[in-house]
């Protein structure tokens, strides 16, 4: 991707865009500038997915995640950019875009650093309907490694309802997500994984556009 600035504002080669995220040097000395953009290719061509949650996770050479993630947003050009720490061990830096699941990761193991990961093309990336929440997750093995094609069970249990198990399946990237009808508050959502003994649940507040599933872990190293 090719980018410049021009009058203070970050200009892109490949979308025409008005309010930019322009890039300035981490807080800290020893953090890595983290950027890249959010697409959205489910109406044909490819057009920024503005307001798009993206989680930034680092792990270590053997696929273990190292501190808290870090939240960022995309813009109104589907851009976005954050600080990740300079962590002891660092050697990968994931993206993943809540708003359709997909995921990019790139080395870091120079620090400090700017790094611009590809592109994140949603094809799923409509909201879901009125009363509904979009849950999402990814399902991974014991070392951080991908289970493809993993069913998922959903538990959720609706203001005024009884509990509903939906069951989904997580594609070859092992990432899942459907819309759900909203939680009531004060409720947990759970999920389950099939293929292998993992739960993840949620303390449900609020029903918000998207409520993520922590990773479901398998407990066996990926063959």
């Amino acid at each position: 991707m090719t980018r410049g600035l021009s009058c203070g504002v970050e200009t892109r080669a490949d979308i025409s865009c008005g309010a930019c995220v322009v890039p300035r040097p981490c807080a800290a000395p020893d953090g890595i500038l983290v950027d890249g953009v959010v697409l959205c290719a489910q109406a044909g061509n490819a057009s920024p997915l503005a307001r798009c949650p993206v989680i930034l996770s680092s792990f270590d050479a053997g696929g273990l995640l190292i501190g808290a993630p870090i939240d960022a947003m995309t813009d109104g050009a589907g851009l976005y950019a954050t600080c990740v720490p300079c962590s002891v061990g660092l050697a990968r830096v994931e993206a993943t875009a809540s708003c359709c699941g997909l995921s990019q990761a790139i080395d870091a193991t120079n620090c400090p650093a700017t790094l611009s990961l590809p592109p994140m093309t949603c094809r799923d990336c409509a909201p879901c309907p009125a009363g509904y929440t979009r849950v999402q997750g990814r399902v991974r093995c014991r070392g951080g490694g991908v289970v493809p094609d993993c069913g998922v069970r959903l538990s959720v249990r609706p203001c005024g309802g009884q509990e509903l198990l939906i069951d989904v399946q997580a594609d070859r990237l092992g990432n899942f997500r459907a819309c759900v009808p909203c939680p009531c508050a004060g409720t947990t959502l759970r999920a389950t994984s099939t293929c292998c003994p993992a739960t993840r649940a949620v303390n449900v507040d609020r029903c918000g556009p998207i409520t993520p599933i922590p990773t479901l872990t398998c407990p066996e190293p990926c063959r």
